[in-house]
């Protein structure tokens, strides 16, 4: 068996979770996800949004780019 039976794999190598911070600001963090399958422990903000919809509809857009 080769390694080409395994090409079409892609781990998943981040994490994305949106936390409410204050009334119409919701964070989007990123949590790395390390070689062996461990969630770093601290997470990046790399997205800001007045609704979590708005969030919602930023991940899926980032989680669609990267298939």
């Amino acid at each position: 068996m080769s390694t080409a039976n395994f090409q079409a794999f892609s781990a998943q190598r981040s994490v994305f979770k949106i936390r409410e911070v204050d009334e119409n600001s919701w964070w989007v963090y990123r949590y790395e996800i390390g070689f062996h399958g461990v969630q770093a422990p601290i997470p990046r903000v790399v997205f800001f949004a007045r609704d979590k919809q708005k969030a919602q509809a930023w991940i899926d857009v980032q989680i669609a780019d990267q298939a």
